[in-house]
């Protein structure tokens, strides 16, 4: 799994509906790209190359032939573009559903600030006053919480063993 930084964790906490929804977009996008070169690679219907040159093709179908085989090449090398591309998404989004579950990990105070400022988008000052904790206590717990979320999702345990754990 690719590591991720604190402010990475900040950005995927606060808009994880709307980064899911554009990556399933995006792969459901991509799903269409591959159906249509299914569609097209169905629809030129390529003869087997021993009868072509059995019939001693002349030269401007030999042509023809080339072009068809570079398009199949080109295709082919497009679907497997779009496999990775999807491979991409599938780990963005396995990523996000990760921090996800590494943040509803946290108990009490830490998941209820957390939750404030990166969550709900709240400010700082205003999270902090009604937490009447002073300055210090706030930010030590904030930026505890915010490590403990990157060491569970840094940690070798897989994501349905973090799971139970909560």
């Amino acid at each position: 799994m690719k590591e991720v930084t604190i402010d990475e964790i900040k950005k995927i906490l606060g808009s994880r509906e709307e980064r899911i929804r554009e990556l399933w977009r995006r792969s459901r996008g991509l799903y269409e790209e591959l159906e249509n070169h299914e569609e097209l690679i169905k629809s030129v219907s390529l003869p087997s190359s021993n009868s072509l040159y059995e019939n001693q093709l002349n030269e401007k179908n030999r042509d023809l032939f080339d072009v068809i085989i570079r398009q199949k090449q080109l295709e082919y090398e497009q679907e497997q573009e779009i496999g990775q591309l999807l491979l991409e998404i599938n780990g963005e989004i396995e990523q996000i559903n990760r921090i996800w579950i590494c943040y509803q990990m946290l108990r009490g105070m830490p998941f209820h600030i957390v939750t404030r400022l990166y969550v709900d988008r709240e400010l700082y000052r205003i999270v902090e006053t009604e937490s009447r904790m002073n300055h210090r206590a706030f930010e030590t717990m904030r930026k505890n919480a915010l490590e403990s979320i990157k060491a569970n999702y840094d940690s070798r345990e897989t994501t349905i063993e973090l799971i139970r754990k909560m």
